[in-house]
């Protein structure tokens, strides 16, 4: 009669039993997505800034872009980086970072959205792949 040798079953055992548990899964992805806003955070400033440009540009809308901690909702973990506050005049930064994304009847449009989302896609996976790894265990 063959016989057979299982090695390593321990260890899947051991990482499925972390995610038998739903608020140990939220937690592992709360700090996944919170070791990623950073990289968030830095591609949407950086795009905004360019994307900002001109001669009466002050760079107040890229330097407000503040991202949020982790959040858990229906649709699972998230974290939220956007412009904040106001200029010296009143206007919300947010409002003026729309009017740069789609422009106004009198400004062609800036977009820098997607400029920014594809540059942080792939480092934010890399990031919250590590944090994933390390929290589960992986070797």
């Amino acid at each position: 009669m063959a016989g057979f040798s299982v090695t390593g079953l321990d260890d899947v055992i051991n990482m499925l039993d972390k995610l038998s548990n739903k608020s140990n899964v939220d937690n592992i992805c709360k700090k996944a997505v919170d070791a990623a806003k950073g990289k968030v955070e830095s591609t949407m400033k950086a795009a905004l800034a360019v994307s900002e440009r001109g001669p009466k540009s002050t760079g107040s809308i890229a330097a407000s872009v503040k991202a949020t901690n982790a959040k858990v909702n229906s649709y699972g973990v998230f974290s939220v980086a956007k412009p904040t506050g106001h200029d010296k005049k009143g206007v919300r930064n947010g409002e003026k970072a729309a009017y740069l994304e789609y422009g106004t009847k009198n400004m062609k449009a800036r977009p820098w959205r997607s400029k920014a989302a594809s540059a942080a896609e792939g480092p934010c996976i890399r990031i919250m792949e590590e944090v994933v790894a390390s929290e589960m265990g992986a070797k």
